[in-house]
């Protein structure tokens, strides 16, 4: 599971799309949040379930963040799924990642990852 930033390239003029993709049998839902540098608020982008894709609009200025928010469930402990940032159709350097784990003893687990864009 991943605790660190994921530094990700972009260009801040073009939108950009966040993929999340679940690869095990478990219920998932998520929501996205962004934030361009200097703000003091979060803005929520969407939410969705086991496969969906979220649309950020330009600018994406240099050391902008996007959290993603998942919560799991299921009976299977070992879960596994993608967040994938692309732009123009194409995987951004640094924007393809997995996020493994187990869940806990009350099959529910959360996970967070953050982006942030360069």
């Amino acid at each position: 599971m991943s605790a660190e930033s994921h530094h990700v390239q972009t260009d801040p003029d073009q939108s950009l799309t966040i993929t999340i993709e679940g690869h095990t049998p478990h219920g998932m839902r998520h929501a996205v949040w962004f934030a361009q540098p200097g703000a003091t608020e979060w803005t929520p982008v969407g939410r969705g379930g086991e496969s969906d894709s979220h649309t950020i609009d330009p600018p994406v200025m240099e050391n902008s963040q996007a959290l993603v928010w998942t919560n799991l469930a299921g009976e299977e402990k070992e879960f596994e799924f993608s967040v994938t940032v692309s732009q123009n159709g194409a995987s951004a350097p640094g924007g393809g990642v997995i996020e493994t784990g187990e869940l806990s003893q009350s099959n529910a687990r959360a996970v967070s990852t953050h982006l942030i864009f360069e």
